[in-house]
């Protein structure tokens, strides 16, 4: 699952520079990397695909026009093309895509990836002007009930975030805007309401199930961003910067070339591979093991004393695909690849909570 945003301001169009936002999921789903629109060969991919007869092991049982379900156009979720936003003082531009990964012993299991987006979270009137602000969010949901937690947390998320900051708003006595305190207090209320309904939702069972959540709030007259991160999805930051102006006809002349494109990270992944959250999580007394420390296979070493530096993910992999999991002290369970989420209520008293990590620019 991945949603782009691009956002510029309009008096900057002329040789400024553009910032990309990219939320990502690390999941079972296909990853799309243009932020922008649909690659042609991942549509000519999935029109092959179409083309071809379903095999009988894949053929919805309900028959009709389920019988695509597992094809890969079928599991497809993604904008026909980017949308546009434009404010007095920036222009925003957005677009997502999700493909449902393809499990051959499961050909129908939904799609545990989730998204919201609201181009209108709030809005602040001053002096005649309105402003609007802008909330994007990606969840990657896991477990039995991952499906259920993610589009929980889709729906009740932004309006937790909503609710939080018009109250913050009510307490202010002749100020305008919220400031980065007071913004990053709302919103981490927001994550652990959101949170603490979906432990009571009686449809849903988060005992095991639960979903990452990674959202980006635009905000203020200054056009600031808040990234609040939960779990091991991304958020990364794309600039262009032409390369160094030179003079050209008697004028400084800046290229157009996109070679000037980097990837700046806007939040850390929260798992075993961090120290800190390694520490945290052991003081709760639960246990950190790959599978094969727990089966015995490989000895356990505590590598939170041993000194080891972090794991950068993204520039460092865990080759053997066997990840450090958080476990009760006595139990088998329940083995979280990840140190922070909205659910899993079985994890959370071992330390594996919905607190976000924040940043503000």
């Amino acid at each position: 699952m991945n949603m782009g945003c691009n956002a510029s301001k309009p008096q900057s169009r002329a040789g400024g520079d553009d910032g990309y936002l990219l939320a990502q999921e690390e999941g079972g789903g296909r990853s799309h990397k243009d932020m922008m629109k649909v690659d042609p060969n991942v549509r000519e991919a999935a029109a092959q695909i179409n083309r071809q007869p379903v095999p009988p092991s894949q053929q919805h049982p309900n028959g009709g026009k389920n019988q695509t379900f597992n094809r890969a156009k079928d599991r497809v979720d993604a904008i026909a093309q980017s949308k546009r936003i434009a404010t007095k003082d920036l222009s925003l531009r957005y677009a997502y895509f999700s493909q449902r990964g393809f499990y051959p012993d499961d050909p129908f299991k939904p799609n545990q990836d989730s998204y919201c987006v609201h181009e209108a979270t709030s809005q602040i009137t001053h002096n005649g002007v309105v402003r609007m602000d802008s909330l994007f969010g990606v969840f990657d949901g896991h477990g039995k009930d991952g499906h259920g937690c993610a589009q929980f947390a889709r729906t009740n998320l932004p309006i937790q975030v909503k609710s939080a900051l018009q109250k913050a708003r009510a307490k202010q006595e002749g100020q305008i805007e919220l400031n980065r305190d007071q913004i990053h207090n709302a919103i981490l209320r927001a994550h652990v309401e959101t949170n603490r309904q979906l432990h009571k939702n009686p449809q849903i069972d988060d005992s095991l199930s639960g979903t990452t959540a990674i959202s980006v709030y635009f905000h203020g007259r200054k056009n600031r961003i808040t990234i609040a991160n939960v779990g091991d999805s991304r958020a990364v930051l794309g600039s262009t910067k032409g390369p160094p102006s030179h003079v050209q006809n008697g004028g400084p002349h800046r290229s157009s070339s996109r070679s000037m494109l980097k990837a700046q990270p806007l939040s850390r992944d929260q798992t075993p591979y961090r120290k800190d959250e390694r520490v945290r999580i052991r003081a709760t007394g639960a246990r950190i093991l790959s599978l094969d420390q727990l089966e015995g296979l490989e000895p356990i070493n505590d590598i939170s004393e041993s000194g080891e530096e972090d794991l950068n993910l993204g520039e460092e992999l865990d080759e053997e695909g066997d990840p450090p999991r958080v476990w009760a002290p006595n139990g088998d369970y329940p083995g979280t690849a990840f140190t922070r989420s909205i659910g899993d209520a079985m994890a959370e008293e071992l330390g594996v909570f919905a607190e976000p990590e924040m940043l503000s620019r």
